[in-house]
């Protein structure tokens, strides 16, 4: 057995409805949930622009440097996004991996990736 592919998974998001779908969020803790109940999930909310990042630095000063890596997901468009991929860049050899689920309203990144909604 190899154990859990995360530590724990980070969720970060905008709370403001016009900003980022809300219902994306709910829908990826429910899969997550679904498919991985044993890891913890932790909804971290954005209070105002670059917040992202702050969050996702922290998150990588406070991961360990062996075993398991933190997961962070940006649900968020392409700004969202960019915050947390620069956050985790401001610690250098850090054990994070970034993703998103793209909730914006330009997504480059979406359509970069091809992913079909």
């Amino acid at each position: 057995m190899f154990g859990a592919p995360f530590a724990r998974i980070i969720v970060v998001f905008n709370p403001d409805p016009q900003k980022t779908p809300v219902h994306a969020v709910w829908w990826l803790c429910a899969k997550l949930a679904e498919c991985s109940p044993e890891l913890s999930v932790e909804l971290r909310a954005t209070q105002h622009s670059g917040h992202g990042r702050d969050i996702a630095a922290r998150a990588a000063r406070a991961a360990q440097p062996s075993g398991p890596p933190i997961l962070i997901v940006s649900v968020s468009g392409d700004g969202g996004y960019n915050d947390v991929v620069n956050g985790v860049m401001e610690v250098p050899g850090s054990n994070v991996v970034c993703t998103v689920l793209a909730a914006g309203n330009a997504n480059d990144h979406r359509r970069s990736t091809g992913y079909v909604s």
